[in-house]
């Protein structure tokens, strides 16, 4: 009974200890903690240069400065030292279209020939009275002799020769007054020529004459007509020899014809010439040259039925190895013909101060030909030189007011104008200067000048800068400076394009001989120059590029699931005497920053730092920045890529005008501070 009572109260008690336990022990629970996060946003200084575009901006005595120039490319004056292509034509004679002398044909006339019938019936006449002969006067039959063939030619229409005509009575009558020889085309009524003997020729004796045979046809077949009469003669007793013979040589010579069918004649033709290399504007004048660049194109005309030769010697032209050039062509028959010559790198020289032409001698070779040929009516071989632009590499000479002209150029200011700079933007002292630099690096002296125009493309204002005529020495660099208003005005419209026109440098040798070389030039640079201070007024600057935050892939898993708050917090230093706010535009994708971000901190405002009386900053002010960011705007750092704009919109100083410095900026360090709750 003990033992059975003993555990029923052993088995109460646990039962009551385990009631109570069970209303007073909790369940066990995991640990909790808040866990900061900081993400370093921005840290960076930002001066003028990243404020506004720089490109016009320099410092000089810690002041910035407002400046616009240009280097022009460098003139070259071997732009202006050529000669304009020319071209010439020359005519040279041939010596004739020639035909060597065909050579003597001799006409035998018998005695019987000539006497009437009367006379041949008597044996011995003790005077024989005039009697007519070969179709002259009361007789009828004409005396015929053919001549024998010319062999050299078939027919020719002469331009010029002759014809010896030689008589020889070897009869015992007197021939004369008149006595007409005909010459007429074989078999035909076509004559020829004739010759007329007003004298008398007397038994043995010889008669010889000329006939100029110009404008006149022959052919190598002829007949010689022969009339005329006899001269009465008074005897005691004649015997009439009815054999003997009347002689006429007929002896064509030398032609030159206008026309032919025959063997030409050999033909050579030397000739002198020149063509002009004068400058036609009289600004050049050639004592030697070095040719840079020039092709020159030589056409002959060979109008004749053979080939040619055709050799030139230019006296002052001289090729690479300085040996006077000689031109050497193969001129074909009934042809022009023609060849270029690059004569680049030739010189032009002689013995004289000047030249103004290329003298030549021209030779034409042609052989006679191996048969006969048709020569035409032209009685001259023609050349033409052309010579193209003939551009010098090397000048010596005198130059006379060659006008160099630099190209007029219009070059865009590259700079956009923010609304602060106005028209009196506050140049000081009026110092505005426009610098010019001239560097003469030719052996001749020169006026030089030109025009500079701004134009404001906004405003359409222009203002234009002349600058006079002045001497620049021969090999000299020259710095000259213009100042005051002339230049304040021109800056003042805030030009956006600058033309640069009339731009020239008129040199002169003064009648001295000069040399110079094509690569010589004329150098200008100009320079438009302010120290720099403004009124400003409102205006909005955006930093290029954004800031890009990677996040780490732990901290964006955190924030994420546990974010509890954020904060911005921002350190700002200002030493521009201008205030400004500040906006930050945070986005997820680079190309959208600005144009659709996920969201935009604004309004943070920046304090001018203090300036002293001349307008220049005198020291930093500190802003200190603590913006809450919602759970929307903290979540944007659970994302691996963040990026951020920030974009100042610059506070005015309405008429008060400010200075920069140069090492004015302002200094920004952001972060952003997250909470996160860990459990």
């Amino acid at each position: 009974m003990k033992t059975k009572k003993s555990f029923l109260i052993y088995t109460a008690f646990l039962l009551i200890l385990s009631i109570l336990f069970a209303c007073t022990l909790k369940k066990p629970e995991a640990p909790e903690w808040d866990v900061t996060i900081t993400i370093p946003l921005v840290n960076k200084d930002y001066f003028i240069n990243e404020l506004e575009d720089d490109k016009y901006f320099f410092v000089e005595n810690n002041v910035m400065h407002f400046g616009i120039g240009d280097t022009l490319e460098p003139e070259k004056i071997g732009d202006y030292l050529y000669i304009d292509g020319r071209e010439q034509s020359f005519t040279f004679p041939l010596q004739g279209g020639k035909v060597e002398s065909p050579g003597v044909r001799q006409a035998t006339y018998f005695l019987y020939e000539f006497l009437p019938d009367k006379v041949k019936a008597q044996q011995n006449i003790g005077e024989i009275e005039q009697f007519d002969y070969g179709g002259y006067g009361d007789s009828k039959e004409n005396i015929i002799y053919k001549l024998a063939p010319y062999d050299k030619i078939k027919w020719a229409i002469v331009d010029t020769g002759f014809a010896i005509i030689t008589l020889q009575n070897k009869t015992d009558i007197a021939f004369g007054s008149p006595i007409i020889l005909s010459v007429f085309k074989h078999d035909s009524d076509t004559l020829c020529f004739f010759y007329v003997v007003n004298d008398t020729i007397f038994p043995g004796k010889t008669k010889k004459g000329i006939v100029k045979l110009n404008g006149k046809k022959i052919y190598r077949e002829m007949d010689l007509y022969i009339s005329g009469h006899s001269i009465s003669t008074v005897a005691n007793s004649i015997k009439i020899d009815e054999m003997t013979t009347f002689l006429v040589d007929v002896e064509i010579g030398d032609l030159k014809v206008k026309d032919t069918d025959a063997f030409m004649y050999k033909q050579n033709i030397n000739e002198t010439g020149a063509i002009s290399i004068k400058d036609t504007t009289g600004e050049l004048r050639i004592k030697s040259v070095i040719i840079d660049s020039c092709i020159a194109n030589i056409y002959v005309e060979n109008p004749l039925p053979q080939d040619g030769y055709v050799d030139i010697v230019f006296d002052e032209l001289k090729d690479e190895n300085d040996s006077t050039y000689h031109f050497h062509m193969l001129v074909k028959h009934n042809n022009t013909n023609d060849k270029s010559i690059d004569i680049s790198n030739f010189k032009i020289y002689s013995d004289q101060d000047e030249i103004d032409s290329l003298h030549f001698t021209f030779t034409f070779n042609l052989d006679s030909t191996k048969k006969q040929v048709k020569i035409p009516k032209d009685d001259s071989v023609s050349m033409t030189i052309d010579i193209g632009k003939m551009k010098f590499r090397n000048f010596e000479g005198k130059i006379i007011n060659k006008e160099m002209r630099i190209e007029r150029t219009e070059d865009i200011v590259d700079i956009n104008y923010p609304e602060n700079l106005e028209h009196n933007f506050g140049i000081i002292d009026s110092l505005a200067i426009l610098n010019l630099y001239v560097e003469n690096n030719i052996e001749v002296g020169g006026y030089f000048s030109m025009m500079i125009t701004g134009i404001n493309q906004n405003t359409e204002e222009t203002n234009t800068i002349k600058v006079d005529e002045e001497y620049i020495q021969a090999n000299e660099e020259t710095s000259s400076e213009i100042s005051g208003s002339i230049v304040s005005d021109f800056i003042e419209i805030l030009p956006t394009m600058i033309i640069k026109d009339s731009t020239k440098m008129t040199i002169n040798s003064e009648g001295q001989i000069v040399n110079v070389n094509k690569d010589d030039y004329v150098l200008v640079a100009y320079n438009f120059i302010t120290p720099f201070k403004f009124k400003l007024k409102s205006d909005t600057v955006r930093i290029e590029p954004v800031q890009h935050i990677e996040i780490n892939p732990d901290n964006a898993e955190k924030i994420r699931k546990n974010v509890k708050k954020g904060e911005l917090i921002l350190n700002v230093e200002n030493s521009f005497p201008f205030g400004a706010n500040i906006y930050l535009y945070f986005s997820t994708i680079e190309d959208s920053v600005f144009s659709q971000p996920t969201f935009v901190i604004d309004s943070l405002y920046i304090k001018p730092a203090p300036v002293d009386e001349n307008g220049l900053s005198a020291g930093i002010t500190d802003n200190d920045l603590i913006i809450d960011l919602d759970k929307n705007q903290v979540d944007i750092f659970s994302h691996p890529d963040v990026y951020l704009g920030l974009e100042f919109i610059i506070e005015g100083t309405e008429e008060e005008i400010i200075a920069i410095k140069p090492d004015d900026h302002i200094s920004i360090t952001g972060r952003s501070v997250i909470n996160v709750y860990m459990h």
